[in-house]
């Protein structure tokens, strides 16, 4: 199992890949998935890092932890409840 994707540099589209067959054949649950999104989002930053050429944030954004409305545009002024 192998998941694929772009990167979208200005040179064309690359393909790349994460390796995720030594999760083949475990039950899909809450643990799994978490671990399996974490391996994907440290793939991601790693690339985002090299096609930006600068180090990530020490902490990932985490939308739950901000005050930012988790749906809509962050933008548009909220309206009283």
């Amino acid at each position: 199992m192998r998941w694929h994707a772009t990167s979208g540099r200005s040179a064309g589209w690359e393909e790349w890949s994460i390796d995720l067959s030594e999760y083949a054949g475990r039950p899909i649950d809450g643990p799994l998935l978490r671990e399996v999104t974490e391996r994907i989002m440290v793939a991601i930053t790693d690339l985002l890092e090299e096609i930006r050429g600068e180090r990530a944030p020490a902490v990932r954004f985490d939308l739950r932890s901000s005050e930012l409305p988790r749906t809509g545009d962050p933008r548009r002024p909220r309206r009283a409840s």
